[in-house]
């Protein structure tokens, strides 16, 4: 888990959960049993390609890394009554087979990773208190829970009618890697209006180390203040829409601007995006999609035009990586969780231009390929006076092994531009390539 603290925190946060639930189930022991749900996702995984997890920089000369991994994660959850309810999820992972010098290492990492107690005081009106999951309603662009970004805090959802809908959320943020040590509390308003029709509204107030951490010091394309700050906000505001049912049509635009205050910085900019859906029928969808966020060249030490995303992080180290993207090898996708570039829409505070394109098809009710084509570029240019960074190319098959379990094999190849050299009079960077498989069980 990290340091000694954390992990103390850790068993004292399952301590409290274990606690709360077996006293949830006590008090409604009087009145009936109460109803306990058991669930897993238990995943073993092989990855073999030429860039290691997150680079900085590729080379003409990429040396080959290949692993095995798995990842265990049980939940349970109690209904002591009709409003009252508990939930608690463990990981265990991800154990890499021959790390650390075992060939099947025995101490293993365990992680709370959400923890919370839910009350409803009606069909429509619910509240959350723990470790909750949150993500932003852009499409994990911003925050992704999914994506590991689970926080301490309060929810609220209030379903006001059939197409509108009220959710808050008071949260607080610590990330346990010690590049990012600050505290932060996060304020976020969510608000459906119907008609596919969206606001989001998030404030974050950083007591220092947080929002910028050291990317001043791990990313040389970055102009920011690194961790020479002793507080800092940010506010992001969005519109987003959703319409169609067959072609589905997707957008959202987004204004994010900060400041801190001892390093008297501060930065203003703005995201978008525009998606499509189309069935083509015989159980095929094609997917379009464009995304722009706009960056900074550095050069004006005080002052950027750089859009930022909320959650940050040492796994994170160019921004949030939630699972918003259509590719796998230059940012995350669901299926994987194996190496990747880490792109997203901060990108290092230099902007993202991006135009992807997927086709899913069924192969009928066990299988299914899916494919996917990407072009990306950087807003603004590196410190290399560069900013293609190239086009990926991706393809996975899946199929069903039985109830709850799962094969996926897949590919992908990314022609790599000069973005990614690391001086500009190096060789042009190797093509990179990533080959993996996954077998899952779900219940």
């Amino acid at each position: 888990m990290g340091s000694g603290r954390e992990g103390a925190v850790t068993v004292y946060c399952i301590r409290v959960v274990v606690l709360g639930l077996l006293l949830t189930v006590l008090t409604s022991a009087r009145s009936a049993a109460a109803e306990v749900e058991i669930g897993g996702q238990y995943r073993v995984m092989a990855n073999n390609s030429n860039f290691g997890w997150h680079a900085d920089a590729i080379t003409d000369d990429q040396p080959a890394d290949a692993f095995f991994n798995q990842r265990f994660r049980t939940w349970l959850g109690v209904n002591a009554e009709e409003n009252a309810s508990g939930y608690l999820e463990i990981e265990l992972g991800h154990n890499t087979w021959g790390g650390q010098g075992n060939e099947f290492p025995k101490v293993t990492d365990l992680e709370v990773r959400r923890a919370y107690v839910k009350y409803k005081t009606d069909a429509e009106c619910e509240f959350r208190i723990g470790i909750v999951p949150w993500s932003d309603s852009f499409g994990d662009v911003l925050a992704s829970s999914d994506h590991d970004f689970n926080v301490g805090g309060l929810s609220y959802s209030k379903k006001l009618d059939e197409e509108r809908r009220l959710s808050l959320a008071l949260l607080h943020l610590r990330e346990a890697s010690p590049d990012f040590p600050g505290d932060t509390d996060l304020l976020a308003l969510d608000v459906d209006f119907g008609k596919g029709i969206g606001l989001g509204v998030y404030f974050l107030n950083d007591r220092g180390g947080y929002s910028y951490g050291t990317a001043g010091d791990k990313n040389p394309f970055f102009g920011g203040p690194g961790a020479a700050y002793d507080s800092a906000t940010d506010l992001w505001v969005g519109a987003r829409g959703k319409h169609g049912e067959e072609r589905v049509l997707d957008w959202f635009v987004i204004y994010n601007s900060g400041k801190t205050v001892d390093a008297d910085w501060e930065h203003s900019g703005f995201a978008g995006k525009m998606a499509l859906s189309v069935p083509l029928g015989l159980e095929k969808k094609l997917k379009l999609q464009a995304l722009y966020s706009t960056g900074d060249d550095g050069t004006d030490p005080a002052k950027s035009g750089e859009f930022r995303t909320l959650a940050q992080g040492e796994r994170d180290n160019f921004g949030a990586m939630g699972y918003w993207s259509m590719l796998g090898l230059t940012s995350p996708r669901g299926p994987s969780d194996v190496n990747d570039l880490g792109v997203g829409l901060q990108n290092g505070g230099l902007g993202l231009l991006t135009l992807q394109a997927s086709l899913d098809v069924s192969l009928g009710e066990s299988s299914g390929v899916y494919f996917a084509v990407g072009w990306l570029q950087s807003a603004e240019e590196n410190a290399n006076g560069d900013s293609d960074m190239g086009v990926e190319i991706l393809a996975e098959c899946r199929h069903k092994l039985g109830e709850g379990m799962g094969l996926e094999v897949g590919a992908g190849y990314l022609l790599t531009g000069d973005f990614y050299k690391t001086n500009p009079g190096d060789p042009a960077p190797d093509d990179l390539f990533e080959i993996y498989a996954r077998v899952q069980l779900e219940f």
